[in-house]
């Protein structure tokens, strides 16, 4: 049994990287990931192969942390915005209704 080919990705396909994927990202380091332990293991590779497996699962699970302070810092943004936009409705309100009774 061969094992899976690769898939072969163009320029053209490679998302911008200010617009990448969080998703996608994960998914391409576990490919690799798993690309790496697919490699033939002999003495002579063994250490270098559980070095890059071991620097990719590192790199996966940072970009998982900083993913989730990054959707934290835009959830307490979304909510700061409201709570404004709510005191702001809040203000027009009571204005429009104190201009009607004066």
């Amino acid at each position: 049994m061969q094992p899976p080919q690769p898939e072969n990705v163009t320029p053209e396909r490679i998302p911008d990287p200010w617009l990448a994927d969080s998703v996608w990202l994960l998914e391409e380091l576990a490919k690799t990931r798993e690309a790496v332990l697919r490699i033939k293991l002999q003495l002579d590779n063994a250490s270098d192969i559980k070095s890059v497996v071991d620097r990719i699962w590192s790199l996966e699970q940072h970009l998982r942390y900083l993913l989730r302070l990054h959707s934290e810092g835009q959830w307490s943004f979304r909510k700061k915005a409201e709570k404004a936009a709510k005191k702001v409705t809040a203000s027009k309100v009571v204005q429009l209704r104190t201009g009607q009774q004066g």
